[in-house]
């Protein structure tokens, strides 16, 4: 089923969830002098939960990465009305660098289909945070820190393998298109259109009509097979209100 609670608990699955659900980030990186720099970037994740971004050299803070790699990104929680301060929010503090693996490609233009037009281009570069620790504030006196691993390993030694998510990715795509549209229209409330499947993770799957891509997330992370199977059939049941 579906997590419709944006405020943020504490917890390292929590922390990640936030992060994958994100689709912008503030990014702080430091200038030549050591002067903090704060610029606005899109994010997705790779298939651990670590953050992945694509950017210019021409900008600013690409040069302070090439120069010196310790950056951070702060994640917050959509909230429709109130008091911004009340989301949950997630900084990830680490090191980035330059990552030219197809696979997080893949799954950065799945979360940013647009991006497309220009990421071949020869002076754009994918760029992954390895994290080091993570900073979560859910609100007032609700605060955590959390080292890497609590965040990122309950997903990276799973059993839900890279080659298992690609495959079930094809099977909804192939067999299930009706129930992606479920997913779209009733879950997520979007409108109509050829939605289809274009990554999954313990956390969640990944829609798009090929200009725009949403999150659907799981409530609770998978591990195996058999827990995506009842997961994606819980998501199509309560779809259909059953």
């Amino acid at each position: 089923m579906a997590s419709s609670d944006n405020k943020l608990r504490f917890g390292g699955d929590e922390a990640r969830r936030l992060i994958r659900g994100a689709r912008t980030a503030s990014l702080a990186t430091l200038l030549e002098d050591g002067t903090p720099y704060a610029s606005l970037v899109k994010t997705a994740s790779d298939p651990i939960g670590q953050p992945v971004i694509l950017v210019s050299r021409l900008a600013w803070h690409t040069r302070n990465l090439e120069a010196d790699g310790r950056a951070s990104l702060l994640f917050t929680a959509p909230l429709a009305d109130g008091d911004p301060l009340e989301a949950g929010r997630v900084t990830a503090i680490g090191r980035l660098s330059p990552c030219a693996e197809p696979a997080t490609a893949e799954r950065y233009l799945a979360c940013h289909p647009d991006a497309a037009l220009y990421a071949g281009f020869g002076d754009f570069a994918f760029w992954r945070m390895a994290i080091e620790r993570c900073h979560a504030i859910a609100g007032f006196g609700r605060i955590v820190t959390l080292e890497a691993g609590a965040v990122l390993q309950s997903c990276g030694t799973t059993g839900l393998t890279l080659e298992l998510a690609n495959e079930a990715v094809e099977h909804m795509n192939g067999h299930h298109r009706e129930t992606l549209q479920l997913y779209a229209t009733r879950l997520l409330k979007l409108p109509p259109a050829e939605w289809r499947a274009t990554a999954l993770d313990c956390d969640g799957i990944d829609l798009s009509d090929g200009k725009r891509s949403r999150r659907l997330a799981f409530d609770q992370p998978v591990a195996t097979a058999a827990e995506l199977r009842a997961t994606l059939k819980g998501l199509a049941d309560q779809a259909r209100g059953v």
